[in-house]
């Protein structure tokens, strides 16, 4: 599914919604925790640079749940642990692994790459990836409001997800979520910007999930 980049500078107003709740803690996990490396200082570096370009959300209508969620920005030091992490697992040789990295980097000279998970609790609108979805997925950074190239479905989170992403569950779902870094001439992430937002709004609610460029 393939939706063009847009430029919005007014947003539109959401239905109202009662939300008691849009918290950044975690939910509560369901499902075997992800795999660990036998070497715990690269489990903690890991977790480190994870915890780092990862914001997580949740939306409530009164005590009911509407979404967890948490996303993962594709940084080029998060895809280079991530790619050092499943290598290791894999007992790949050392070759390999920088051969993955420069792979990657062709892909983010092109794009702005994210990882999103979502629990929403009606299957029914667990379809981000769908141009009928009442979801909207969007970028704001300095240069304005950008919609993604694409959004692709990857399918239900598991245990070889989590060895990666651990704060999803058994019942997310995986997104690939990918943005222009340019549109038209203006960047979208003009030099010197150190964070931006990405937002995930529907009339259940709106998420924000504020993340850092490096």
């Amino acid at each position: 599914m393939s939706r063009g980049p847009l430029r919005v500078r007014t947003r539109a107003p959401l239905a109202a919604v009662v939300l008691l709740g849009c918290s950044g803690l975690p939910p509560p996990m369901v499902g075997d925790p992800g795999p660990q490396s036998s070497d715990a200082k690269a489990n903690a570096e890991y977790t480190a640079v994870l915890n780092h370009f990862s914001a997580q959300k949740q939306l409530f209508n009164v005590f009911e749940t509407i979404l967890f969620a948490g996303v993962t920005y594709e940084s080029p030091a998060f895809i280079a642990a991530r790619i050092r992490r499943r290598d290791a697992f894999q007992a790949q040789p050392a070759v390999q692994a920088a051969r993955d990295v420069r792979e990657a980097e062709a892909q983010m000279a092109q794009f702005i790459d994210f990882t999103l998970g979502a629990y929403i609790q009606n299957p029914h609108f667990d379809d981000l990836n769908m141009a009928s979805s009442i979801w909207r997925v969007l970028l704001i950074t300095p240069a304005g409001e950008v919609t993604p190239v694409s959004v692709t479905r990857v399918g239900r989170a598991d245990v070889d997800t989590r060895a990666y992403y651990p704060y999803m569950g058994d019942f997310w779902t995986v997104y690939r979520v990918r943005f222009p870094r340019s549109v038209g001439t203006n960047d979208v992430l003009p030099p010197g910007v150190k964070s931006f937002t990405l937002v995930l709004a529907s009339s259940l609610g709106r998420a924000e999930f504020q993340l850092p460029t490096e």
